[in-house]
């Protein structure tokens, strides 16, 4: 599946407004509600979180699988105080 060529360029012009050290809600505000958001807990480290990240998806190659070559979306790293570490955007946007 796949978003309109609209939506993901709103999506992408909204996601490039953000900045390092905004905080969850501002995130929300701008990109709405996240296809994923999980903790990042390192495996067979403990379980203490190290943030979250936040996964806007835009575009699926096949359900179920993932395809870094062919699936587009947006991550948002956040820092365990819940503020933009990282943003990340993947995607081709066309017209």
């Amino acid at each position: 599946w796949t978003l309109s060529p609209l939506a993901k360029r709103r999506l992408v012009e909204h996601a490039s407004k953000l900045k390092t050290g905004d905080d969850y809600d501002t995130v929300i505000a701008m990109l709405g509600k996240p296809d994923s958001d999980l903790e990042e807990i390192p495996k067979g480290v403990g379980t203490v979180s190290h943030g979250r990240f936040l996964q806007y998806r835009m575009s699926t190659w096949e359900t179920g699988l993932s395809n870094t070559f062919h699936d587009e979306d947006i991550y948002v790293d956040l820092d365990t105080k819940d503020s933009v570490r990282e943003i990340s955007i993947h995607v081709t946007l066309t017209e």
